[in-house]
């Protein structure tokens, strides 16, 4: 039976289902509300490059050159329930990332020029009673610097998100690092998450 989903709406370039909103990142989630059949090719969430940096005393400023694209699909499988608990199906998506080289504010002690994730953007490939949404830290991670406390001249910042997914009273959580080069790492403990 396919339910029809609540209304969607513009609100300062974010697409919304509710109440969530950040001026980079997009989130499709209402945790709580009954799940719908979610439409193929829908975006369920975006991120968007800000000047933020885990570092406070340094700032991304514009890019440097063009863009590289990676498109990456993966599965994710809900963990099985026991006895009495309903069985979900799994869920096909679409991440696609853009990254390269942008400028900083840096004068001394970090690069002038980084390798930078600049934005994402997450689909659903199949129609699934899912409510799927992306949630993105507010600033880019700088990382750790080596043993002297000096930063490569190839340093490669991350952004780190969550993917949710809400089903009933299952809450699927991927945890999704996303780095400069274009690599990505995924994490879940709520079942398992493939890389196609």
């Amino acid at each position: 039976m396919s339910r029809t989903p609540a209304p969607l709406s513009i609100f300062s370039g974010v697409v919304l289902l509710g109440t969530f909103s950040t001026s980079s990142t997009g989130c499709l989630l209402l945790k709580g509300e009954p799940a719908y059949t979610t439409t193929r090719g829908m975006t369920v969430g975006f991120w968007r490059r800000t000047e933020r940096l885990s570092i406070s005393d340094v700032q991304l400023r514009d890019n440097v050159g063009d863009a590289q694209t990676e498109t990456y699909e993966f599965t994710y499988t809900p963990k099985p329930g026991g006895w009495f608990s309903p069985t979900y199906e799994s869920v096909w998506l679409t991440l696609e990332v853009q990254f390269g080289q942008s400028r900083t504010s840096a004068t001394g002690g970090f690069p002038a020029i980084v390798q930078a994730p600049r934005e994402m953007d997450l689909t659903v490939n199949e129609e699934v009673g899912w409510i799927i949404g992306m949630k993105c830290d507010d600033a880019v991670s700088v990382g750790l610097p080596d043993a002297g406390l000096q930063y490569a001249a190839d340093t490669v910042l991350f952004q780190s998100c969550e993917i949710h997914l809400v089903q009933d009273d299952y809450d699927g959580l991927v945890l999704l690092e996303v780095f400069g080069d274009g690599k990505i790492n995924m994490q879940t403990t709520s079942g398992e998450v493939s890389v196609n």
